[in-house]
């Protein structure tokens, strides 16, 4: 679990599972993802304790997938680079 020093704008909580992408590529089942200022700032299984939150969403039964945002850019107006490697990076 990681967790937020101060309390999140939502958590989204009752997933079926949450799968993450961390170095382990955990799948926690019943988990919850919370949020804080647009940015995931804490996940958890059902048996880890939730920071409190102003906002909860019930995501019963769903697949949450918390992804870091992919940025995708043009090396010249137009014209992709030929890998997508070469194109997209995460951060």
């Amino acid at each position: 679990m990681v967790t937020s020093e101060a309390g999140a704008d939502l958590v989204v909580t009752g997933a079926k599972a949450v799968a993450t992408c961390d170095a382990e590529h955990r799948e926690l089942a019943g988990g919850w993802v919370a949020v804080t200022g647009g940015l995931i700032s804490a996940v958890g299984g059902a048996a880890d304790p939730r920071p409190a939150a102003r906002e909860t969403l019930d995501a019963s039964g769903c697949l949450v997938t918390p992804t870091p945002t992919i940025t995708c850019t043009r090396t010249s107006p137009g014209r992709m680079p030929p890998s997508p490697a070469a194109r997209c990076s995460s951060g």
